[in-house]
């Protein structure tokens, strides 16, 4: 069994296997497991349900597409911030910077002297 701070994983070891060949495996497998793992608690893979193949389809290609913009963005921050990243910490950054882009945008309509009637009105469009 193998453990981190956020995931556990159970292994089937081949006793025929080169130590070199062995840990080849479990990093292969470490990869996966902790893609399913993110993409359960930060992409929801855990809570859809599809009925058609080509629903399913769509759905998994979308998420590994938020998945592959995540990790990007996980190893931008990690360079920025000089630390290691998580994929959660990298969806909570965007999040927060959308918020302030928004907040940021809200004021500037303001002070140019929009109405909150108006602005609503551009909103809800």
């Amino acid at each position: 069994m193998l453990l981190s701070r956020k995931h556990a994983i159970g292994l089937e070891v081949d006793l025929q296997a080169s130590p070199a060949m062995l840990l080849a495996h479990i990093a292969a497998r470490w990869d996966i497991e902790v893609l399913f793992g993110d993409g359960k608690e930060e992409l929801g893979l855990d809570q859809y349900q599809l009925m058609s193949a080509s629903a399913v389809v769509r759905f998994w290609t979308l998420a590994m597409l938020a998945y592959v913009f995540l990790e990007e963005e996980r190893h931008r921050l990690q360079t920025q911030w000089q630390r290691p990243v998580t994929i959660g910490e990298a969806w909570r950054e965007i999040q927060r910077r959308h918020r302030r882009y928004l907040l940021d945008w809200l004021h500037g309509q303001f002070q140019s002297g929009i109405e909150p009637d108006s602005l609503y009105e551009l909103l809800s469009a």
